[in-house]
């Protein structure tokens, strides 16, 4: 099979996936509308342990459990990270417009460069410096502080974005003895636990048949796209199909406005349009200086930049 084929493929395999995450995230807005968030991740998560061990896993390779003390906190810190972004971004999602929030969401490339920088010591530059800058532009077009279009719950968003940063940071940290299958499992089990203790502090709503139909939906996509993003790395680079990333902004836009009757105005979408140039500028610009560096492999590990912050 050609090089270019194979590409092909692997960008229609990238879109997928970001369909699978964001239709998820959109339906999770809904079952929203009927259940507490805690209860709701909850319900989910359950779904989803079983569905890992289903599918995920075999996908993977083995789960090792044999880590250094360092790994292990690092793997632990991770797991806390995931479960505060889906808590802090399914949030958002629930009290704000769907795409403005999604759109926040891509902002993580970025913060993610400057963690880089910060702890890592990893060179900015100039261009990525700029970039950067414009992307926090972008940001504030769509939460519009000191104005009445001001959402609170666009802060949400943008903790669900540190978290994820974290998430990354942790990652990055840890040893390359660490498999892709143990940090999965673990999120997941983190997520899980954590929505169940939090969902006793309130009470319990009766889940009907259609909701927890909704559940189990939006569960068995987030697999498929954690599934979807296993299979793309395997098939091409990274540096081919990571702009097809952002194609979860169109599915956005497209099922806020049927299923919610959401439109972001004309500074949100400006917003959306600068993140998105931004992060795809600060994702390549970092796939090229990694191969200048001959550390591809360790920048662009599944793990660090494809599945989803969603839990």
């Amino acid at each position: 099979m050609s090089s270019q084929t194979n590409n092909a493929k692997a960008a229609l395999v990238m879109v997928g996936a970001m369909a699978a995450f964001t239709i998820n995230d959109s339906i999770m807005k809904g079952v929203l509308a009927h259940l507490p968030l805690f209860q709701a991740i909850f319900l989910r998560g359950l779904v989803n342990v079983v569905m890992v061990f289903a599918v995920v896993l075999p996908l993977m390779g083995r789960v090792k459990f044999d880590l250094s003390r360092r790994d292990w906190a690092l793997v632990i810190g991770r797991s806390i990270c995931e479960t505060g972004g889906a808590f802090t971004f399914l949030y958002a999602v629930a009290n704000m417009r769907f795409a403005n929030a999604v759109a926040i969401e891509q902002m993580a490339p970025l913060t993610i460069a400057i963690a880089g920088f910060l702890v890592f010591r990893d060179p900015l530059g100039w261009r990525r410096t700029i970039a950067v800058a414009f992307g926090f532009v972008g940001a504030l077009l769509i939460i519009k502080p000191g104005t009445g279009a001001f959402s609170i719950y666009s802060l949400w968003a943008l903790s669900a974005v540190v978290f994820i940063t974290l998430r990354d940071a942790c990652v990055r940290a840890m040893s390359p003895n660490v498999p892709t299958a143990t940090v999965t499992l673990f999120a997941v089990l983190f997520v899980t636990a954590g929505a169940g203790v939090a969902s006793l502090s309130a009470e319990w709503v009766p889940v009907t048949w259609p909701v927890a139909g909704l559940i189990f939906a939006a569960a068995a996509l987030l697999i498929v796209g954690y599934a979807l993003s296993v299979v793309v790395v395997r098939m091409a680079d990274m540096t081919f199909t990571a702009p097809y990333r952002y194609t979860s902004l169109v599915w956005a836009l497209v099922l806020g406005f049927v299923f919610f009757g959401e439109w972001p105005d004309i500074w949100s979408l400006a917003g959306a349009a600068i993140i998105a140039a931004t992060g795809l500028f600060t994702v390549l610009r970092e796939a090229q200086l990694a191969r200048r560096r001959g550390r591809a492999d360790r920048a662009l590990r599944p793990q660090d930049r494809v599945i989803s912050p969603r839990g």
